[in-house]
């Protein structure tokens, strides 16, 4: 949409440019949001027709009632795939769950740099208006336009989990909308405005944390990609990941179980069962064992720490039933894992049991094979 101009008047590209919507839309839940915050503004934007007041609301109307014949075309079509593959169709929740309950939520730091985006996203938005009012639809205009719903649809995620350092995710679209609004307006307080924020974001990059990249250098790693060494790194048996995440623990003041024992455990577990594991303690990590294949919903407990037990339930029942898997649950002695252990229990039955000092191993098998 960027670089293509005039993409109203090809059908051919209109028709890819919907293409690209759906393919958005079926990636994720935010990838859906992402994509319909562009396009669908941007086409109704196309889609309207010059003329009086009543002329240009129609053409709205008609473009919006397009978009939705189209999302709706889509999720009946999704929902028939999905119900041939799985035999059953999706939840509306299930399918929103993340977004109704963030992993990890914080509210938004009204101290914080939040105004900064505020603040870029009114300077862009000004700087647009007034580009459009002296020199009307132009292809700047256009991609100014387009770089102001990108920015707000990203900018979404920081709502999330809103923590200042996620902002940090955005900057680049940032850039981009700060970038427009100073090569594009004739305001000289805008422009101004627009240099000083992207002055303060490149000011900003040398105050940022360097210390992994300093380490990286100094062991002579920074050109290293070796994919092997990466996953041994993020599992349980690497020595110098039970040290980090030991640490990590400590600091925080977190009291927990000791994760040479966890380790004991998923290796003794691999090496004598062909099934998967998951392991739930408070580093709440996600373990790939010998066997990679998803056995039940809870396939990373981090991701549904915030999701109400009920639901839970609901996931774990839905996969028990689907699946008929057995698995592991690895789990710290110390975590809080009552609530986990009863949805669990109510969508499997306990088939055995192994003891790993602060550790303890479950095996859950689906209720619905017996």
């Amino acid at each position: 949409l960027f670089f293509i101009k005039q993409i109203e008047y090809s059908k051919p590209r209109l028709v890819i440019a919907h293409g690209f919507w759906v393919f958005g839309a079926l990636w994720s839940p935010e990838s859906a949001f992402y994509v319909t915050c562009v396009w669908w503004p941007y086409y109704i934007f196309l889609r309207r027709v010059q003329g009086d007041s009543m002329s240009l609301v129609k053409g709205i109307v008609r473009a919006a009632m397009k978009l939705l014949l189209i999302g709706a075309g889509l999720a009946i079509v999704f929902n028939i795939i999905f119900r041939i593959i799985y035999d059953k169709g999706p939840t509306l929740y299930g399918y929103l769950a993340y977004a109704i309950n963030p992993p990890g939520p914080m509210p938004i730091n009204i101290h914080g740099t939040v105004w900064y985006f505020l603040f870029a996203s009114i300077i862009g938005a000004s700087a647009l208006w007034s580009n459009y009012t002296t020199k009307g639809d132009t292809t700047l205009f256009r991609r100014g336009f387009l770089l102001q719903f990108l920015g707000y649809g990203t900018f979404s995620y920081f709502l999330g989990r809103s923590h200042d350092n996620n902002l940090l995710n955005i900057m680049p679209f940032i850039f981009l909308i700060l970038l427009h609004a100073m090569s594009t307006t004739a305001d000289k307080g805008l422009a101004g405005a627009s240099i000083v924020l992207t002055a303060a974001l490149i000011g900003w990059l040398p105050l940022f944390g360097w210390q992994a990249w300093r380490e990286t250098v100094s062991e002579g790693k920074l050109f290293s990609i070796d994919s092997k060494s990466l996953r041994e790194s993020i599992s349980f048996s690497d020595p110098l990941t039970q040290q980090k995440i030991a640490a990590r623990l400590s600091q925080a003041g977190q009291d927990s179980g000791l994760p040479t024992d966890s380790s004991r455990a998923v290796d003794f577990l691999q090496r004598n069962y062909a099934e998967p594991i998951t392991v739930l303690d408070f580093s709440l990590n996600l373990v790939g064992s010998a066997h990679p294949k998803v056995w039940s919903a809870i396939h990373g407990p981090a991701n549904y720490a915030f999701i109400p037990s009920q639901r839970r339930q609901e996931f774990l029942l839905r996969a028990a039933k689907s699946l008929n898997r057995s698995g592991w649950l690895i789990v710290d002695r110390k975590f809080p894992a009552d609530d986990w252990l009863a949805d669990f229990d109510s969508a499997y039955q306990r088939t055995n049991r192994f003891e790993f000092g602060t550790y303890y191993a479950i095996r859950f098998s689906p209720k619905t094979s017996h």
